[in-house]
């Protein structure tokens, strides 16, 4: 990849200004997903002697991003927050909107620095320059996806109305993802209101579609959180294909809304049902009670705690929302996996059935 970098280079002389270095970078930074080693490492800086130092500092930070994507590195976050607050004449504006994404890739799953960063968001929203604006929507959708939060959709609708066109199509799609698979009413208001604002205006009404289209994706049976076993996993897989959409929303007017409307399909790697089934070992389904509740975090805690808070009883197969978390109703079965999520196996309590009594969970 980076000799494809360097033959590219040689026929543009500024390669950073082309909308495929994007693509061209991030194909060659996806192989250190989750390894949290520094760029230096792993990129070999003297066989990019012949690039300008906005094209080697854009090829560290992305590297760097991925490299801790959903780590939640403090010293991580800062490093891209000092590349942000830099004036605008000392960097690249691709380097800027990039490095305000990394914030967001870096930091998601870690509930404390998500919260931290939207009031961030709010002093990058007031001050930053168009390049930053571009991104700020793109990355608090990245904190929140298939999670519409109303203080995130609340910013990201004002920013849809904004005069510059590349702000309002970042902040149009950036709905789409927080609302992903999740049917929200408000939203699908928010989104029929936008519509009928950019009538007139074909290219933005087209990604306003899709939007909508993200928001009833599944029938609101299917999320793409990438972030799962309880926010403890990262699906790598699937958020690359989440940051392939993502960052060619950056240069939305040459890539997305020219010839690369497919860039989309890359979310499909995301795509999970949010449901949980339960199967027996031949996996035949099993209509059995489950309780489903906001999830607690238990760690530090002496005994058995509850994982869940506020609960309802249901009978399996069941839909879960954003921070829910499902336990078995009784002892009768006992699961094959400590987190329930997906399709699970269950068998049958032996020890249960001895007894013959079935002891309910209280």
């Amino acid at each position: 990849m980076i000799g494809i970098l360097i033959a590219r280079n040689e026929e543009k002389k500024d390669l950073i200004e082309s909308p495929y270095f994007i693509l061209y970078s991030l194909g060659m930074c996806m192989i250190c997903f989750g390894t949290q080693k520094d760029s230096e490492i792993m990129l070999d800086m003297t066989q990019l002697s012949e690039f300008s130092e906005d094209m080697k500092l854009y090829l560290k930070t992305l590297m760097t991003a991925c490299a801790y994507a959903g780590s939640g590195n403090v010293l991580k976050v800062q490093e891209m927050m000092l590349l942000v607050a830099k004036p605008k004449e000392q960097i690249h504006n691709k380097n800027q909107s990039l490095a305000v994404l990394s914030i967001s890739l870096i930091a998601m799953g870690e509930e404390v620095g998500s919260e931290m960063l939207f009031r961030s968001f709010d002093h990058f929203i007031q001050y930053g320059d168009v390049s930053v604006k571009r991104a700020i929507s793109l990355s608090m959708a990245l904190l929140s996806l298939s999670n519409p939060k109303i203080t995130v959709s609340d910013i990201l609708t004002k920013l849809s109305y904004e005069s510059n066109k590349e702000v309002a199509t970042n902040a149009i799609f950036s709905i789409g993802l927080i609302s992903c698979g999740t049917n929200n009413a408000r939203m699908a208001t928010n989104l029929r209101q936008i519509a009928a604002y950019y009538s007139e205006d074909q290219t933005i009404l087209q990604v306003v579609r899709i939007a909508q289209g993200m928001l009833h994706m599944g029938k609101g049976l299917l999320t793409i959180n990438p972030i799962n076993s309880n926010n403890l996993l990262v699906n790598n897989v699937g958020l690359a294909g989440i940051l392939i959409t993502i960052l060619s929303f950056t240069e939305v007017n040459t890539l997305f809304l020219d010839k690369h409307q497919y860039l989309c399909y890359t979310l499909c790697l995301a795509m999970n049902p949010r449901m949980l089934m339960l199967v027996d070992s031949n996996l035949e389904p099993k209509n059995i009670q489950v309780y489903v509740g906001q999830s607690v975090d238990t760690v530090g805690q002496v005994g058995n705690p509850r994982t869940i808070t506020g609960f309802q009883t249901h009978n399996s197969p069941v839909i879960l929302a954003y921070g829910e978390r499902c336990e078995l109703g009784s002892d009768e079965f006992i699961s094959c996996s400590e987190v329930l999520e997906n399709v699970v196996i269950v068998n049958e309590n032996k020890e249960s059935r001895q007894r013959g009594t079935s002891v309910s969970f209280k």
